[in-house]
C-alpha cells in the first residue's frame, strides 16, 4: 500500500485509455471508467494521435463529468491549437480526481468544425483502499 498526496491509502496505478477521438467529428459522449469502488484519477491528459493545426481547433472542447453531459471533474477546456503527433495536453481535474463507488466517467466531445486533430483521453487512476 501507498499514500497519495492527500495522505489517502491507495493501490497500485492503473491507466485507462479511450476510444479515439477526432475533433473534427459531431459532438460525442464516450463511457471510459465505471467505479466499482471509490478511485482517484491522479492524471489525464490528451494524447495526440494526429496533429492539429495552426487554428480553428480551439472551436472544440472536451468535457469530463460523473453523469452524461456532466461536467463534475473537467469544466469545459478547448483544445489546443499546434499539437504534434505524439505529443500530449495535461488537464486539471476538479475534485482531487475523486469517484464513489458506483459512478460512470462520460467523457463528451464538441466538435470543432474544420479542424483537424485525433487523440485519445489516458487516465492514471487507483482504487482508494480502506485503512
Amino acid at each position: 500500500m501507498r499514500q497519495n498526496g492527500l495522505g489517502d491509502l491507495i493501490g497500485p496505478s492503473i491507466v485507462t485509455m479511450s476510444a479515439l477521438f477526432d475533433i473534427s467529428a459531431a459532438d460525442s459522449e464516450q463511457v471510459v471508467l465505471y467505479a466499482k469502488q471509490a478511485l482517484t484519477i491522479h492524471r489525464a491528459y490528451l494524447l495526440w494521435n494526429e496533429a492539429t493545426g495552426a487554428s480553428g481547433a480551439a472551436e472544440g472542447d472536451i468535457t469530463i463529468g460523473t453523469a452524461t453531459g456532466g461536467a463534475q471533474l473537467l469544466a469545459a477546456t478547448a483544445y489546443s491549437v499546434s499539437k504534434a503527433t505524439g505529443s500530449i495536453t495535461d488537464l486539471t481535474l476538479l475534485l482531487g480526481g475523486k469517484m464513489t463507488p458506483e459512478q460512470s466517467l462520460f467523457v463528451s466531445h464538441d466538435q470543432a468544425a474544420g479542424a483537424a486533430g485525433t487523440y485519445f483521453l489516458v487516465l492514471e487512476w487507483s482504487y482508494d483502499l480502506v485503512p
